[in-house]
């Protein structure tokens, strides 16, 4: 009579090699799925740079003939735009901790420009952005899906590793900014 099954030892071939494949695998798909997250979150702030931009090149328009500094929304300076998810806040670069005050002017430039960009960019509900802007350029944004999150995304520069220490509030933008123009080359050349 013939017994029908797998022997132990062809049991323990199968499992070993199982075992060798998931050693090679598991860290190239966690890798993966690292690498698709960041660039999900660089091509969405690239998104919202794309629309703030358009949307400060409109003030940009509106504000031209304007020549009190302190009538324009925007006008020559530079500022930075933080969106929470649900209310936007236009800081001052210098303290982008979100602890300046609030003038009704600003608060209705915050509910204009941050509804502009969410009309543009549909996840709005779902993503934190903060935007630099200077003399109207859109110069950096940042995003992600939460405030602490461990996949924030960037555009011009794109962010290739993890977030281990910022949140996207306090996120340093200087490193992601457009970088300067490059000098011209002299003459004759």
């Amino acid at each position: 009579m013939k017994k029908k099954g797998f022997t132990l030892m062809e049991l323990i071939i199968v499992l070993a090699i199982m075992a060798i494949l998931a050693a090679i695998l598991v860290p190239s798909w966690i890798s993966w799925i690292k690498t698709s997250r960041l660039k999900a979150v660089n091509n969405e702030a690239r998104v919202i740079f794309n629309a703030s931009q358009t949307i400060v090149q409109e003030y940009n328009f509106r504000e031209r003939n304007i020549t009190d500094e302190d009538k324009k929304n925007i006008g020559s300076g530079e500022f930075v735009f933080y969106w929470d998810r649900t209310h936007g806040q236009k800081l001052d670069p210098a303290d982008a901790s979100g602890a300046s005050t609030l003038t009704p002017a600003t608060a209705t430039f915050n509910e204009d420009f941050s509804g502009k960009i969410n009309k543009m960019f549909t996840d709005s509900d779902l993503m934190q952005y903060k935007i630099k802007v200077n003399n109207y350029m859109v110069k950096a944004v940042v995003a992600g899906k939460k405030n602490n999150d461990l996949y924030i995304g960037s555009y011009p520069v794109k962010q290739t590793d993890y977030n281990h220490s910022q949140t996207i509030r306090n996120f340093k933008m200087a490193p992601v900014e457009i970088p300067a123009a490059a000098p011209a080359p002299p003459a004759g050349t």
